[in-house]
């Protein structure tokens, strides 16, 4: 364990856990190994709000019972329900049930819920999973909104996605899977991004990774001629799902291409790419159902069912 430091109030304490310090299916999550260090060691006095990670909310979603809306109204205590429901874009699911809802939506009624709440500490563990930059961005906001003169907020993430705009403060978490976790005292965001880069930290003479992250591409694979040997077509389709329909104009792709998808959650990503990988198919024009050539997909799905 790292010595002990002072947290001042009114500041955002990021946790980047640079390698998987703890093993999840023994161990508690990384947020309440914080939330023991911050209580215990820098502030025993003081209670904490803690928003889990959306893995373990999902996994014992059923255990929670009742209406999205009265959920948050029992979480209300600083009469801010209208307002985070607009700001998190909980509106439209006010009226649903929280078993029923997705990892995106689960995400941010779990934000809400937290944020809703009167409290000195307030924790979020990876509270941008399942979100689009969009929504990040808003949830960003909110953690942010959190901070008075005499609160705290703690969040712990894995990605660089809004880490500079979120956070004033960064410790990193390095060690073994299953066997120690070490947390480092709080570095600046740049100096602490970069810690997160070189896997050394120069204040301690430490490595603890062997090698550095880097986004750069070789000078020789950006040079490099790249083959194509086959084109892929598919044709102009559609697919109605309930309220909503998705409308896809004919393209088509090459090998040796990497396709990026990017929108808003709710826009039509997962069911494009299950269409094309044949899982989904078109609606019919006329009562005539539309081909879509046939591929050898090998189709990761954003959730796995185990069995």
């Amino acid at each position: 364990m790292s010595p002990v430091f002072t947290l001042n109030e009114g500041f955002v304490l990021l946790f980047s856990a640079l390698e998987n310090c703890w093993n999840f299916s023994i161990s508690p999550p990384m947020l309440l190994a914080t939330s023991v260090l911050l209580t215990s060691l820098v502030l025993p006095s003081l209670e904490p709000i803690m928003k889990l990670q959306v893995e373990i909310i999902h996994k014992n979603r059923k255990s929670f019972r009742g209406i999205v809306g009265k959920l948050l109204d029992r979480k209300d205590e600083r009469g801010m329900k209208d307002q985070l429901c607009n700001e998190l874009q909980l509106s439209e699911i006010i009226d649903r049930e929280v078993a029923k809802l997705s990892g995106g939506e689960l995400q941010r009624v779990g934000i809400a819920a937290a944020a809703l709440q009167s409290a000195e500490i307030y924790m979020f563990d990876e509270p941008s999973s399942y979100l689009d930059v969009r929504q990040r961005l808003n949830a960003a906001r909110v953690i942010k909104s959190l901070l008075r003169t005499n609160s705290y907020v703690i969040v712990v993430k894995h990605d660089l996605s809004v880490l500079d705009y979120m956070s004033d403060y960064v410790c990193c978490l390095y060690g073994k899977p299953g066997a120690y976790g070490v947390v480092t005292l709080p570095f600046s965001v740049r100096e602490g991004v970069n810690i997160f880069l070189a896997g050394f930290i120069p204040t301690e003479n430490l490595r603890f990774r062997d090698e550095s992250l880097t986004f750069k591409i070789a000078d020789a694979q950006e040079d490099a001629e790249i083959k194509t040997y086959q084109q892929y077509k598919y044709p102009t389709m559609s697919k109605t799902i309930g309220n909503f329909k998705l409308t896809v104009m004919e393209g088509e792709f090459t090998d040796s291409q990497i396709v990026v998808m990017i929108g808003e959650n709710g826009t039509g990503k997962t069911t494009f790419i299950r269409m094309l990988a044949g899982v989904e198919k078109p609606d019919t024009v006329d009562g005539v159902d539309i081909e879509v050539p046939e591929f050898y997909v090998s189709y990761k799905p954003q959730k796995i069912a185990l069995t």
